[in-house]
């Protein structure tokens, strides 16, 4: 069964959401925990924020672009562009969405 590119640029942007909020919630639940206690150095924080960005681009990377480079490997350039474009859209729509929450409250 093929999915067309429009309903897999949905779930990787699904999944990436989905890290996204999973580790904000985990990070906001540790830092409860911790309190304003003092967690040493401030390069320990400079040092977890870098490593947590980095590895963040590099799962939400391959969640986005994994199967886009795949495809464009296996000469699909079409499919793999419009994957990409379809996934910037949803980014978009959803974070038009989270917005509009915000602006509720």
């Amino acid at each position: 069964m093929k999915n067309s590119p429009i309903f897999i640029a949905f779930l990787q942007v699904i999944g990436v959401v989905a890290y996204i909020l999973t580790f904000t919630f985990t990070v906001n639940y540790v830092s409860g925990i911790f309190g304003d206690s003092d967690l040493g150095p401030p390069m320990v924080g400079m040092s977890f924020f870098l490593l947590a960005f980095v590895t963040s681009a590099l799962i939400c990377s391959s969640l986005v672009l994994g199967y886009p480079l795949y495809l464009f490997l296996n000469n699909e350039k079409r499919k793999a562009v419009m994957l990409v474009l379809w996934s910037a859209f949803w980014f978009v729509l959803i974070l038009l969405l989270i917005t509009g929450e915000l602006l509720l409250l």
